[in-house]
């Protein structure tokens, strides 16, 4: 297996990725360039310590599915963030995904003993890869079988399914639980100006 986990989006995903507009989201501003690396490992600490997201697609018909799954997030060599979930073949969210790549994740995690408005949320914008073989699937199935709470995955046919890899292209991070202000980091703004 290659060292290098995950490897680098797709060039279809990341033609995709850089041809997205921001201007059709109303999103918090951008956080500061000098803060990006702090909130993306804020991001990441956030998710690996969540049990599940809320991922939504597009069916054919233009209606949103959404459906909570397990996860596992990994951060990139080169700053991206990556969320991979298993599926079972032919399911309802695979369908949509393969016509439309476009999808969105929630992930909204009260703590112990906190009102819900202290909450802390996040919100990514994402486009899907599907995978069905490969190293990369396989590495996928595995650190989500070793992500604390996991450990019922190895029991399911997961290692043999299609796994989905969400490349976020934007994230917006709320983290009231620490008195953070909202803001937007932008993961798709390099592949825009190549």
């Amino acid at each position: 297996m290659s060292n290098r986990f995950p490897p680098e989006m797709s060039s279809e995903i990341k033609a995709l990725a850089g041809s997205t507009s921001l201007s059709n989201y109303v999103v918090p501003p951008l956080f500061p360039a000098d803060q990006r690396a702090t909130i993306h490992e804020d991001i990441l600490n956030f998710l690996h310590h969540s049990m599940y997201i809320n991922m939504s697609s597009i069916d054919p018909g233009g209606w949103p599915t959404t459906h909570c799954m397990h996860f596992v997030s990994v951060g990139g060599n080169d700053g991206s963030l990556i969320v991979y979930s298993g599926t079972q073949p032919h399911t309802r969210k695979l369908v949509n995904l393969e016509a439309n790549p476009r999808m969105s994740i929630v992930v909204f995690k009260p703590e112990p003993a906190t009102p819900a408005d202290k909450a802390s949320y996040l919100r990514l914008y994402a486009l899907t890869s599907i995978l069905r073989d490969g190293e990369e699937r396989i590495a996928a199935w595995s650190r989500m079988c070793d992500k604390p709470g996991y450990e019922s995955t190895r029991r399911l046919k997961i290692g043999v399914d299609p796994f989905l890899r969400f490349d976020v292209i934007l994230a917006l991070w709320e983290d009231r639980a620490h008195g953070k202000q909202a803001g937007t980091l932008d993961y798709a703004g390099p592949l825009r100006r190549q």
